[in-house]
């Protein structure tokens, strides 16, 4: 077995067999002012925002004296405009229109109000407490800001602190938290939309959909391929392989960290000469169970496998953070994670050397990397990826102090850079020989100059509904960065950020069905194969 894939490709597949999102790519034209035809609001744009809501729960306990009776906003030379809360209501409930709203309806079709009126309706179920918790971070207090920026209150103050009120009161409702609760628990009689901001945000992300569409068009082949010759061996790898395996738990020290690191270690067994490792490092809110499924897998056909739980990032840490039992994750832990990895390998280096019999059958010379987001950041780190602190800090500086909402999502993350020390960073652990990154996050972090570094082959997969990290600026131009001839990448049709997540971890988020996309279980066969393919 060996890691030097000997030709660079590009593949693309789709994943069929599940429900279109709420949205089904309509976009959703909600106001239409004469000839300027003006989009408000799309569906994408509200699938973002539903992103952060689950993902941030940005809320902070406050006590309003009132709540909101209008929408305003002002859109010269017109005048100013208002829809009634109360007639959004009436909408969402019952369906009706109004004769004030239906100046406004009369613009829509009849499937893109039933998108609408899907929308007002949809019910989020989510803790107060957590929801508070996550608002103390630095992450959703910079994101609350941003939103305020766009939804003003009456005296046209930045909303930020309405809106903290707004989240925790309508999610202590009996039913959940959704849009009408939302608007009534905003702490001001008028809601301020400020219209040019909303206008920007939408051309925004107008923009950068547009530019992922073009850019997979460009992708995508002239003409229909025949499957390949090796397709069937392709197939074929999605089954259990023929070897048996043992599984132990570990707990290493990383001197960096305050905790201990579990790793779950699968040990193909009756091997007669060492085998590689692959190392599975995990995203934010997950564990070492999430990728269970495919350590088991890989253990399967004689690969060792070691599933780390990054302590500070995990599902548990979460959890704890999100129940007031311990603080929000440290920038840290950018630099951390891939020195998890390389204290885990120092581990099983000391341990082989103390028990041959066990783990001398490791060859720690020859160690794969497979990580997804933050994790798929990670194995890039190991693999080689730098951050040159002096390049990056004022591009990263520049790019995290915009009072404008991002619609990349892991900036939110990548932006806990600048709380690091300046100076660079390189990562890189020899005995790493090839790296499995998915959806990963870290085009800000690393640059064009990091992904320069990388010299071990790579295979990088995007998802083209992916949100959290969206495939344009997170893996297409990170994967055209790189200088290396053994690169890969696979493109997923319609795969999210949570595609290819194992059911065995703690949840977290109740994420709606819209933004996990297809059903995951679909996209599993599909990395059992590929991640054989390519370490094998």
């Amino acid at each position: 077995m060996d890691f030097m894939p000997r030709e660079s490709a590009s593949l693309a597949f789709k994943l069929t067999g599940a429900n279109d999102c709420f949205c089904n790519s309509l976009n959703m034209q909600i106001l239409r002012f004469l000839s300027n035809r003006l989009l408000l609001h799309c569906c994408r744009f509200w699938q973002y925002l539903l992103a952060v809501l689950v993902g941030q729960a940005i809320v902070i306990t406050a006590s309003p004296s009132w709540s909101a009776e209008r929408i305003k906003f002002f859109y010269p030379p017109f005048g100013e405009f208002t829809v009634s809360v109360t007639d959004l209501e009436i909408f969402a409930k019952e369906g009706r229109i109004t004769p004030d709203f239906a100046f406004y309806a009369q613009q829509a079709t009849p499937a893109q109000l039933e998108a609408f009126r899907e929308l007002l309706q949809r019910q989020f179920v989510i803790s107060p407490v957590t929801i508070s918790q996550v608002a103390y971070s630095p992450t959703g207090d910079v994101l609350l800001d941003r939103l305020g920026n766009v939804i003003r209150t009456e005296a046209h103050q930045n909303g930020s602190r309405a809106l903290r009120a707004a989240f925790i009161l309508a999610a202590a409702e009996p039913n959940g938290l959704n849009v009408v609760e939302l608007l009534r628990k905003f702490p001001s009689r008028d809601i301020r939309l400020d219209l040019p901001q909303s206008l920007k945000v939408a051309r925004s992300a107008s923009e950068i959909f547009q530019r992922r569409d073009q850019v997979l068009a460009a992708l995508k082949p002239t003409e229909v391929l025949p499957p390949p010759d090796n397709l069937a061996n392709l197939i074929a790898l999605q089954k259990t392989g023929p070897r048996n395996y043992s599984k132990e738990s570990l707990a290493i020290a990383n001197p960096q960290r305050s905790q201990l690191v579990p790793v779950d270690l699968y040990m193909p067994l009756e091997v007669r000469t060492p085998v590689p490792l692959i190392v599975i490092s995990h995203g934010i809110a997950s564990d070492r169970t999430t990728f269970a499924y495919l350590a088991r897998h890989l253990a399967s056909y004689g690969f060792a496998v070691a599933a780390l739980e990054h302590p500070e990032t995990s599902s548990g840490a979460f959890l704890r953070f999100l129940g007031g039992l311990q603080g929000s994750p440290n920038a840290t832990d950018i630099v951390e994670r891939p020195s998890d990895i390389t204290y885990l390998l120092d581990y099983l280096q000391l341990r082989a050397e103390a028990d041959p019999a066990r783990y001398g059958r490791i060859n720690l010379q020859q160690v794969g990397v497979l990580g997804q987001s933050f994790g798929g950041y990670t194995a890039l780190a190991v693999g080689g990826a730098t951050i040159n602190a002096m390049q990056l800090d004022p591009v990263l500086r520049d790019r995290c102090s915009t009072q404008t909402l991002d619609f990349n999502l892991s900036m939110l993350l990548q932006c806990r850079g600048t709380e690091l020390p300046l100076q660079n960073y390189d990562m890189r652990d020899d005995r790493v020989k090839a790296v499995f990154a998915i959806n990963p996050i870290g085009s800000a972090l690393f640059g064009r100059q990091g992904m320069e570094q990388v010299r071990v082959p790579t295979l990088m997969i995007a998802g083209t509904d992916d949100y959290f990290a969206p495939p344009v600026p997170e893996q297409l131009f990170p994967f055209s960065w790189m200088t290396t001839n053994d690169r890969y990448l696979v493109i997923m049709d319609r795969g999210t950020h949570f595609s290819f997540l194992g059911q065995e971890t703690s949840v977290v988020f109740s994420v709606p069905d819209g933004l996990i996309g297809p059903n995951p279980t679909l996209a599993h066969p599909y990395l059992k194969s590929l991640s054989l393919a390519f370490f094998l």
